[in-house]
């Protein structure tokens, strides 16, 4: 097996949230902020040991995004859905013992606590609806068809958090990204959903 390269961000995605009839679906681990060989390392664990599927991250979206925008879409769209965030060492030991292990130990508290927050309140919730309220305080946000990252994933992400979304700046209360709007309607940079690592700490 080759060997792992050092540096910052490599961690692991577990989504285990299954469509709408089609319980037999497996639960997937998404390869977040990993070297290609790393990335290899874990593909290969992962179908050795089976019962998840894995996926590894695109370099970009089809927008160009400025350097660390990707991962932190990526980083707070999984705290937002509930998502396990593990450090690689979940699939290296499970790989030593010959099955997986729990996955708690190895959960990134430090770096993201509101993940576990999340993911407990979404446990705890009798539906796959909202279960964030960090927009809801917000009347309607309208989102620039220019945004880096596009739209679509913004919307997604305000949606989940709580935020209404609206049609035209007219209607809304904050716009996100560039646009004409009214002048007594503010607007606030695309990093501004996103937060820094501190904010995404903060996001419940």
């Amino acid at each position: 097996m080759s060997k792992l390269k050092k540096g910052r961000g490599r961690m692991l995605e577990v989504r285990t949230k299954v469509a709408p009839g089609n319980k037999t679906r497996k639960p997937t681990i998404v390869l977040t902020s990993m070297h290609r060989s790393d990335q290899d390392v874990m593909v290969s664990v992962v179908r050795n040991l089976g019962g998840y599927k894995s996926h590894r991250h695109r370099r970009s979206y089809d927008h160009s995004s400025s350097p660390g925008t990707r991962e932190d879409l990526e980083c707070t769209m999984a705290i937002a859905n509930g998502c396990w965030l593990l450090s690689k060492e979940w699939v290296l030991n499970s790989l030593e013992s010959g099955y997986w292990l729990p996955e708690e130990p190895f959960e990134v508290h430090s770096a993201f606590p509101a993940a576990k927050i999340s993911r407990e309140l979404k446990s705890q919730s009798e539906t796959d609806g909202c279960h964030l309220k960090l927009f809801s305080e917000f009347e309607g946000f309208f989102v620039s068809e220019s945004s880096s990252p596009p739209k679509e994933k913004l919307v997604d992400l305000l949606q989940l958090c709580g935020g209404a979304i609206c049609n035209s700046p007219q209607q809304a209360d904050l716009c996100i990204g560039e646009c004409a709007r009214p002048a007594d309607v503010h607007a606030v940079q695309e990093r501004w959903v996103l937060g820094n690592e501190a904010g995404r700490n903060d996001i419940l």
